[in-house]
Parts: C-alpha cells; structure tokens; sequence
C-alpha cells in the first residue's frame, strides 16, 4: 500500500568516467523498502536505499547535445543587393554625364 508521495528524481552513475543519468521514480510506503540499483553502463551502484521509501521505473536520460549552428558571413537581402546595383548604375551614369550625384 502507498501514501500516494510520488516524486520524479534524477541521478548520476558516480563513476568519472561513465557519468550516465538515470531518472526513477520515489514513492512513500507505510512499511520499509530496501534495494540498489546499478548503472546499465559500467554496473557501478548508482543508488542503495533502505526506509520507507522505494524507488522504480529507473530509466536512462538520453540527452541530446546542442544543435549548433555554423558561424557564417550574413547574407545581403534581395532588395538591399537590388538597391546598391541601381545606386552604383546611377553614380556611373553622373560620372559619365558630368553631373555630381545624378543631378543636374
């Protein structure tokens, strides 16, 4: 029989060179519980409980490295790349009209 006290917990395999995390479930009981759980990894104990509360439904938390975008020169819009084509063909046609800027 359970209280119903469920709690979502987190650990850690304490080996340095496993590091595994695992995610279980703590439940409160009226009477005592005991027991261990190993890492699926390296069988290191992650976890030895004995008391009043169980622990289940152990799972490995697979986590997902960052997605990382590559770092790269911006790219013009169409309309900036539209406006610098028709400036420049206006400062070329001054120049070769004698006009400053395209005015007369």
């Amino acid at each position: 029989m359970t209280s119903g006290t469920q709690i979502g917990v987190m650990f850690t395999c304490p080996n340095p060179e496993c590091g595994m995390h695992y995610s279980a479930v703590r439940e409160q009981h009226p009477d005592q519980h005991s027991g261990s759980f190993n890492c699926e990894d390296c069988s290191e104990e992650v976890y030895r409980w004995s008391g009043v509360y169980d622990f289940y439904d152990w799972r490995p938390i697979t986590m997902m490295a960052p997605r990382i975008q590559p770092m790269s020169a911006p790219e013009e819009s169409t309309p900036r790349r539209k406006y610098a084509a028709v400036a420049s063909t206006v400062f070329a046609a001054s120049q070769s009209h004698g006009t400053v800027g395209g005015w007369t």
